[in-house]
């Protein structure tokens, strides 16, 4: 079985503005936001069916804005769910953010900050094998940073 393109994924992220900015920037580079969550009691109730669903998505971006905490949480969680065990985890990773990347964002006041996320994030999907059209059986689920 192939990926569609473009490809569904979650986002855990605690800022809705971050959230929608962040999806609108990752639509063109082939990966669709299917669902959101804010909170970790949201992404602790809705994220396992999702995950579990026969055309739900195969990986989920978790944002900075929750806790490593909160993050293993949601993690352990769906991972307890059956369904979630072959999921693509993208976690934040500061080595991956270049100081580059860091300039950029402060000279543009954030205002570019979802966009260089997302283009870190799609990088990463496809590192992992996440790619529209790519099989199934090319993704490596498990825990990686972005």
């Amino acid at each position: 079985m192939s990926l569609p393109n473009p490809v569904p994924i979650a986002l855990c992220g605690k800022s809705q503005t971050m959230a929608t900015n962040f999806s609108d920037a990752l639509l063109p580079q082939g990966y669709k936001v299917v669902h959101t969550c804010n909170d970790l009691s949201t992404a602790k109730s809705t994220l396992p069916s999702v995950l579990s669903s026969s055309t739900g998505p195969v990986a989920v971006v978790i944002g900075k804005g929750f806790y490593e905490s909160e993050m293993q949480e949601i993690i352990q969680h769906c991972n307890s769910e059956k369904g979630s065990a072959k999921t693509v985890w993208l976690l934040p990773d500061d080595d991956k953010f270049t100081a580059f990347m860091k300039v950029k964002a402060v000279a543009s006041a954030g205002t570019m900050l979802p966009g260089m996320i997302a283009e870190r994030a799609a990088e990463a999907l496809k590192e992992n094998g996440v790619v529209g059209g790519g099989s199934l059986e090319g993704v490596k689920s498990g825990v990686h940073g972005f």
